[in-house]
């Protein structure tokens, strides 16, 4: 039986724009979930930043003693070209997309076996919003320079700071602080992964979010100290819980979403578009 697949255009600013994923649906217990040179094949076929499978978990569906359905859940994979990630942010929205209207559902929620449980819910004006696990940037004071300096020579922009995050290299400006809302333009890339930059990777901003958002050692965060004076020790007039990130990334294709720091977590909200659906062929007449 060939698999269902949808294309979608995530944290897209318009229908044409946004990074693109094909969300295929493996059935329960489908032994080609576990195929990983199955997968790989399709994700190489699509050759998109993302190729996201999902299959329903055992007790998705069912309802709880109170007779409301329970949030559905769903096992996730993601896979570039290249090779599987080990998390993937606009191919869990994408997958929210497509998921969400089926299922009749306000919230989703997809286990990955190495990044855990990520939820997705319905949020304002068709938006999607996931809440995305915070991973430092791991890069250290030397690399960052060698990196800065790199970077911008390829580039051309100016940079308040560059972090690395499982072979993906970020590089961001704060381009306005304002009272409740930091503008945020960045670029990312992962040529390992067979991405030489980007479209808009929501890993990246949950990164992203931590290192402006998140107070490092228990000092104060990089909004707190963009918006106040270094030597000022006074509590800081902007409290991070309270902002949010509107981020543009700024590749070809463009994209953007709002991020925000939530119980510890990122919280991404963007828009994603349907473009089309279609049948895998398992029948090739060989």
């Amino acid at each position: 039986m060939g698999l269902e697949f949808y294309a979608v255009n995530a944290f897209a600013n318009s229908p044409h724009s946004g990074s693109q994923a094909a969300v295929v649906v493996v059935p329960h217990d489908d032994a080609r979930w576990t195929d990983e040179t199955y997968l790989q094949a399709v994700a190489g076929d699509f050759a998109w930043p993302a190729t996201v499978f999902v299959s329903p978990m055992k007790n998705e569906g069912e309802s709880s003693s109170g007779g409301k359905p329970k949030t559905p859940k769903y096992a996730i994979r993601w896979f570039t070209k290249a090779g599987e990630l080990p998390l993937c942010g606009h191919g869990t929205c994408a997958a929210a997309h497509v998921l969400l209207p089926l299922h009749g559902a306000e919230r989703i929620a997809f286990e990955h076996a190495g990044s855990g449980e990520i939820v997705a819910t319905k949020e304002e004006g068709g938006r999607i919003g996931i809440s995305m696990p915070i991973t430092p940037a791991t890069v250290s004071p030397d690399e960052r320079q060698d990196l800065r300096k790199d970077l911008t020579v390829a580039t051309g922009l100016e940079a308040s700071d560059v972090g690395a995050h499982y072979t993906v290299t970020i590089l961001t400006q704060a381009v306005r602080v304002k009272e409740g809302m930091v503008e945020i333009r960045s670029r990312v890339f992962i040529p390992s992964m067979g991405l030489d930059e980007d479209t808009i990777t929501g890993s990246a901003h949950a990164v992203l979010t931590g290192y402006y958002l998140s107070a490092n050692g228990g000092g104060r965060s990089t909004i707190e100290r963009l918006v106040r004076d270094p030597d000022d020790e006074r509590p800081a007039s902007v409290k991070p819980s309270t902002v949010v990130l509107d981020a543009v990334q700024l590749s070809a294709r463009g994209g953007s979403m709002r991020c925000s720091l939530v119980d510890g977590r990122a919280q991404l909200v963007g828009r994603a578009y349907l473009m089309g659906k279609g049948t895998l062929n398992d029948d090739f007449g060989c």
